[in-house]
Protein backbone atom coordinates (compact mmCIF):
# COMPACT_ATOMS: atom_id res chain seq x y z
CA UNK A 1 0.00 0.00 0.00
CA UNK A 2 2.25 2.85 -1.10
CA UNK A 3 1.08 6.18 0.71
CA UNK A 4 3.22 8.95 1.46
CA UNK A 5 0.75 10.73 4.24
CA UNK A 6 1.78 13.91 5.08
CA UNK A 7 -0.49 16.39 7.70
CA UNK A 8 -3.18 18.52 5.79
CA UNK A 9 -2.15 21.15 8.57
CA UNK A 10 -0.53 22.51 11.54
CA UNK A 11 -1.12 24.89 14.00
CA UNK A 12 1.19 26.12 16.46
CA UNK A 13 0.41 27.98 20.00
CA UNK A 14 2.89 30.37 21.88
CA UNK A 15 2.28 28.44 25.15
CA UNK A 16 1.04 24.94 26.03
CA UNK A 17 -2.12 23.60 23.84
CA UNK A 18 -4.04 22.99 26.93
CA UNK A 19 -7.23 21.77 25.33
CA UNK A 20 -9.29 21.47 22.22
CA UNK A 21 -12.96 21.41 21.76
CA UNK A 22 -14.47 19.54 18.72
CA UNK A 23 -18.64 20.16 18.53
CA UNK A 24 -18.85 22.10 15.45
CA UNK A 25 -18.45 20.56 12.16
CA UNK A 26 -16.81 23.35 10.79
CA UNK A 27 -14.45 24.83 13.87
CA UNK A 28 -11.80 22.88 15.94
CA UNK A 29 -11.42 25.45 19.32
CA UNK A 30 -8.84 25.76 21.60
CA UNK A 31 -6.87 26.61 24.61
CA UNK A 32 -3.84 28.47 24.44
CA UNK A 33 -1.90 28.49 28.36
CA UNK A 34 1.64 30.19 29.30
CA UNK A 35 2.30 28.36 32.48
CA UNK A 36 5.09 31.22 33.02
CA UNK A 37 3.04 34.51 32.52
CA UNK A 38 -0.23 32.95 33.78
CA UNK A 39 -2.07 34.09 30.61
CA UNK A 40 -4.79 32.01 28.51
CA UNK A 41 -5.84 32.96 25.19
CA UNK A 42 -8.51 31.17 22.81
CA UNK A 43 -8.41 30.65 19.53
CA UNK A 44 -10.67 29.10 16.44
CA UNK A 45 -9.70 27.20 13.36
CA UNK A 46 -10.97 26.55 10.08
CA UNK A 47 -11.42 22.56 9.81
CA UNK A 48 -10.55 22.47 6.33
CA UNK A 49 -7.43 24.17 6.63
CA UNK A 50 -6.19 24.93 10.13
CA UNK A 51 -6.26 28.72 9.59
CA UNK A 52 -7.41 31.19 12.52
CA UNK A 53 -10.81 32.43 12.26
CA UNK A 54 -9.79 34.29 15.60
CA UNK A 55 -6.73 33.80 17.73
CA UNK A 56 -5.44 35.39 21.02
CA UNK A 57 -8.58 36.20 21.97
CA UNK A 58 -9.46 36.93 26.01
CA UNK A 59 -12.57 36.86 26.51
CA UNK A 60 -13.13 37.48 30.50
CA UNK A 61 -10.23 36.66 32.87
CA UNK A 62 -6.71 36.40 31.36
CA UNK A 63 -6.00 33.23 33.52
CA UNK A 64 -9.22 32.19 35.64
CA UNK A 65 -11.15 31.05 32.67
CA UNK A 66 -11.76 27.83 30.51
CA UNK A 67 -13.84 26.61 27.73
CA UNK A 68 -17.59 25.06 29.13
CA UNK A 69 -18.94 23.91 25.65
CA UNK A 70 -18.66 24.36 21.93
CA UNK A 71 -22.70 23.99 20.27
CA UNK A 72 -24.18 25.42 17.49
CA UNK A 73 -22.86 28.51 16.41
CA UNK A 74 -21.41 29.43 19.64
CA UNK A 75 -18.29 28.46 22.39
CA UNK A 76 -19.14 29.03 25.87
CA UNK A 77 -16.77 29.65 28.35
CA UNK A 78 -16.64 29.72 31.84
CA UNK A 79 -15.13 31.98 34.95
CA UNK A 80 -14.33 30.91 38.45
CA UNK A 81 -15.67 32.01 41.79
CA UNK A 82 -12.69 32.97 43.02
CA UNK A 83 -9.08 31.81 42.21
CA UNK A 84 -8.92 29.67 45.30
CA UNK A 85 -12.46 28.08 44.67
CA UNK A 86 -12.55 25.62 41.73
CA UNK A 87 -16.63 26.27 41.08
CA UNK A 88 -17.27 27.37 37.50
CA UNK A 89 -19.06 31.00 37.36
CA UNK A 90 -20.33 32.97 34.34
CA UNK A 91 -21.27 32.16 31.24
CA UNK A 92 -20.02 33.76 27.88
CA UNK A 93 -21.35 33.42 24.40
CA UNK A 94 -18.75 33.75 21.54
CA UNK A 95 -20.09 33.71 17.76
CA UNK A 96 -17.85 30.60 16.17
CA UNK A 97 -17.57 32.09 13.25
CA UNK A 98 -16.39 35.89 14.08
CA UNK A 99 -14.84 35.46 17.72
CA UNK A 100 -17.95 38.69 18.80
CA UNK A 101 -19.73 38.44 21.66
CA UNK A 102 -23.12 36.87 21.68
CA UNK A 103 -23.93 37.08 25.31
CA UNK A 104 -23.02 36.92 28.98
CA UNK A 105 -24.08 36.11 32.10
CA UNK A 106 -21.94 36.72 34.51
CA UNK A 107 -23.50 35.20 37.93
CA UNK A 108 -24.74 31.99 35.84
CA UNK A 109 -23.00 28.53 36.69
CA UNK A 110 -23.94 26.65 33.71
CA UNK A 111 -24.60 22.53 34.12
CA UNK A 112 -25.40 21.05 31.06
CA UNK A 113 -26.26 21.41 27.31
CA UNK A 114 -29.80 19.95 26.54
CA UNK A 115 -30.02 20.47 22.76
CA UNK A 116 -30.72 23.86 21.72
CA UNK A 117 -30.57 25.19 25.09
CA UNK A 118 -27.86 25.52 27.88
CA UNK A 119 -29.26 24.64 31.51
CA UNK A 120 -27.72 26.81 34.02
CA UNK A 121 -27.77 27.86 38.10
CA UNK A 122 -28.74 31.39 38.78
CA UNK A 123 -28.99 30.77 42.66
CA UNK A 124 -29.81 28.74 45.06
CA UNK A 125 -32.25 26.53 43.98
CA UNK A 126 -33.05 28.29 40.66
CA UNK A 127 -32.65 26.59 37.38
CA UNK A 128 -33.39 28.09 34.15
CA UNK A 129 -32.75 27.27 30.08
CA UNK A 130 -31.58 29.82 27.98
CA UNK A 131 -31.27 29.57 23.70
CA UNK A 132 -28.19 28.76 23.24
CA UNK A 133 -27.55 31.38 20.19
CA UNK A 134 -28.85 34.46 22.15
CA UNK A 135 -29.04 33.33 26.15
CA UNK A 136 -32.68 34.78 25.87
CA UNK A 137 -34.91 32.71 28.67
CA UNK A 138 -37.07 29.52 27.56
CA UNK A 139 -40.52 28.43 28.67
CA UNK A 140 -41.10 25.13 30.32
CA UNK A 141 -42.94 23.95 27.45
CA UNK A 142 -40.10 25.32 24.99
CA UNK A 143 -38.52 22.96 22.23
CA UNK A 144 -35.10 22.06 22.77
CA UNK A 145 -34.30 19.65 19.66
CA UNK A 146 -30.44 19.51 18.28
CA UNK A 147 -28.53 22.65 17.42
CA UNK A 148 -28.08 23.34 14.02
CA UNK A 149 -24.48 22.31 12.77
CA UNK A 150 -23.33 19.38 15.31
CA UNK A 151 -20.32 17.77 14.77
CA UNK A 152 -20.01 13.69 14.16
CA UNK A 153 -18.95 12.01 17.57
CA UNK A 154 -14.98 12.40 17.73
CA UNK A 155 -13.52 8.73 18.59
CA UNK A 156 -10.91 9.11 21.34
CA UNK A 157 -8.30 6.21 21.90
CA UNK A 158 -9.09 2.79 23.88
CA UNK A 159 -7.70 -0.43 24.24
CA UNK A 160 -7.49 -2.11 21.00
CA UNK A 161 -9.75 -5.39 20.43
CA UNK A 162 -7.98 -8.48 19.49
CA UNK A 163 -7.20 -8.61 15.62
CA UNK A 164 -4.96 -11.12 14.02
CA UNK A 165 -4.09 -9.05 11.01
CA UNK A 166 -3.60 -5.93 13.00
CA UNK A 167 -1.84 -7.24 15.25
CA UNK A 168 0.73 -8.55 12.92
CA UNK A 169 1.08 -5.28 11.68
CA UNK A 170 1.33 -3.73 15.55
CA UNK A 171 4.70 -6.36 15.84
CA UNK A 172 6.26 -5.29 13.12
CA UNK A 173 6.10 -1.50 13.79
CA UNK A 174 6.26 -1.17 17.30
CA UNK A 175 9.55 -2.07 19.45
CA UNK A 176 9.64 -4.84 21.83
CA UNK A 177 10.56 -1.77 24.37
CA UNK A 178 6.99 0.02 24.34
CA UNK A 179 5.35 -0.30 27.30
CA UNK A 180 1.85 -2.56 26.35
CA UNK A 181 -0.15 -0.95 28.89
CA UNK A 182 0.46 2.50 27.03
CA UNK A 183 -0.85 0.96 24.19
CA UNK A 184 -4.39 2.80 23.33
CA UNK A 185 -6.35 3.49 19.71
CA UNK A 186 -8.78 3.94 17.59
CA UNK A 187 -10.12 1.39 15.02
CA UNK A 188 -12.02 2.35 11.56
CA UNK A 189 -13.15 0.46 8.70
CA UNK A 190 -9.93 1.51 6.72
CA UNK A 191 -7.24 2.67 9.44
CA UNK A 192 -6.28 1.97 12.77
CA UNK A 193 -4.16 4.66 14.73
CA UNK A 194 -2.18 4.00 18.09
CA UNK A 195 -0.40 5.47 20.15
CA UNK A 196 2.64 3.69 22.45
CA UNK A 197 5.24 5.00 25.04
CA UNK A 198 8.59 3.94 25.67
CA UNK A 199 11.71 5.03 27.84
CA UNK A 200 13.99 7.39 26.39
CA UNK A 201 17.47 6.93 26.68
CA UNK A 202 18.17 10.10 28.10
CA UNK A 203 16.30 8.95 31.37
CA UNK A 204 17.59 7.22 34.22
CA UNK A 205 16.69 4.29 36.48
CA UNK A 206 15.56 7.06 39.36
CA UNK A 207 14.34 9.14 36.98
CA UNK A 208 12.48 7.76 34.22
CA UNK A 209 11.12 9.57 31.25
CA UNK A 210 8.80 8.09 28.82
CA UNK A 211 8.49 9.20 24.53
CA UNK A 212 5.07 8.62 23.05
CA UNK A 213 4.64 8.11 19.30
CA UNK A 214 1.57 7.76 17.36
CA UNK A 215 1.23 5.51 14.24
CA UNK A 216 -1.53 4.97 11.32
CA UNK A 217 -2.23 2.28 9.78
CA UNK A 218 -4.01 2.02 6.80
CA UNK A 219 -5.75 -1.46 5.42
CA UNK A 220 -6.87 -4.32 5.80
CA UNK A 221 -4.07 -5.47 5.03
CA UNK A 222 -2.54 -3.49 7.82
CA UNK A 223 0.54 -1.35 6.94
CA UNK A 224 1.95 1.80 8.38
CA UNK A 225 0.80 4.80 6.71
CA UNK A 226 2.34 7.47 9.03
CA UNK A 227 4.51 7.92 12.03
CA UNK A 228 4.86 10.73 14.39
CA UNK A 229 6.70 11.36 17.80
CA UNK A 230 3.83 13.69 19.99
CA UNK A 231 5.70 13.68 22.88
CA UNK A 232 9.76 13.43 23.41
CA UNK A 233 11.12 12.42 27.02
CA UNK A 234 8.53 13.05 29.74
CA UNK A 235 7.48 12.17 33.32
CA UNK A 236 4.14 10.68 32.33
CA UNK A 237 2.59 9.65 29.76
CA UNK A 238 -0.06 11.71 27.65
CA UNK A 239 -3.47 10.22 28.60
CA UNK A 240 -5.33 10.91 25.45
CA UNK A 241 -2.87 11.92 23.00
CA UNK A 242 -5.14 12.41 19.46
CA UNK A 243 -8.86 11.63 18.55
CA UNK A 244 -10.52 11.03 15.32
CA UNK A 245 -13.31 12.64 13.91
CA UNK A 246 -14.87 13.10 10.27
CA UNK A 247 -12.38 11.70 8.36
CA UNK A 248 -9.33 13.14 10.12
CA UNK A 249 -6.90 12.46 12.66
CA UNK A 250 -5.90 15.36 14.88
CA UNK A 251 -3.26 15.57 17.43
CA UNK A 252 -1.16 17.67 20.05
CA UNK A 253 2.44 17.22 19.44
CA UNK A 254 5.58 18.26 21.62
CA UNK A 255 2.16 20.21 23.78
CA UNK A 256 2.18 22.96 21.48
CA UNK A 257 0.82 21.95 18.09
CA UNK A 258 -2.33 20.68 16.72
CA UNK A 259 -1.69 18.52 13.62
CA UNK A 260 -4.38 17.35 10.54
CA UNK A 261 -4.47 14.22 9.04
CA UNK A 262 -6.64 12.76 6.53
CA UNK A 263 -7.78 9.44 7.46
CA UNK A 264 -7.69 6.34 4.58
CA UNK A 265 -11.17 5.86 3.44
CA UNK A 266 -12.56 2.37 1.69
CA UNK A 267 -11.85 3.98 -1.27
CA UNK A 268 -8.87 4.32 -3.19
CA UNK A 269 -7.02 7.33 -3.17
CA UNK A 270 -5.35 9.14 -6.32
CA UNK A 271 -2.04 7.47 -6.96
CA UNK A 272 -2.19 4.97 -4.34
CA UNK A 273 -4.10 1.36 -3.09
CA UNK A 274 -5.31 3.15 0.22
Amino acid sequence: MADRRAPSWTYATRGVLWRVEAGAPGFLVGEDRSLETKEVSYFCLDRATGLPRWEGLVPIDRWWSGIEAVTGSVVLFHGYASPDMPLHRGITALDLASGSLRWQLPQARFLQVEGSAVVAAMGVGEIVRLNVETGAALGEGAASGLPSGHAPEARWPEPLVEDPGLDSAIRGTVPETALRESMLGVRGDAYCVLAYSERASSGTAEEPLLRTTLVLFGGPPWVPLYTEIVQGPARTVIPEPFFCQDGMLYFVKDRSMLVAVSLPTTEPMPGSSA
